[in-house]
């Protein structure tokens, strides 16, 4: 007798679900909006992931730029994804307003 496991699916969007997961598990269905929200990985990389790589070894001119810069390019990331495309460019161009004051604040 073989005893092949049958692999669940998610009743509502038919997504094969890995054996230590239950329907109500779904990722497709439920995704973790907390640590894991889709519109800041729709392309296989954390949006945070990125941020980090590309802050290593950055020189600028206060931390509150540093803030400004990532906060625009996060917004700037996610705005084709999330479907609110044109208020996420208006939240990255007023970080992107406030950095560049930092660089005329700060550098003389």
């Amino acid at each position: 007798m073989n005893n092949v496991w049958a692999a669940e699916e998610c009743a509502m969007c038919d997504e094969v679900l890995d054996e230590n997961l239950q329907a109500e598990d779904c990722e497709v269905c439920n995704p973790d909006m907390v640590n894991s929200p889709p519109h800041y990985n729709t392309i296989g990389i954390e949006c945070i992931e990125a941020m980090k790589a590309m802050s290593g070894g950055a020189i600028l001119p206060s931390s509150h730029a540093h803030y400004c810069w990532q906060n625009a390019f996060k917004y700037l990331w996610r705005h084709p994804y999330k479907g609110a495309s044109m208020e996420d460019l208006k939240k990255c161009e007023y970080y992107l307003k406030r950095l560049m004051n930092e660089y005329d604040e700060n550098i003389k």
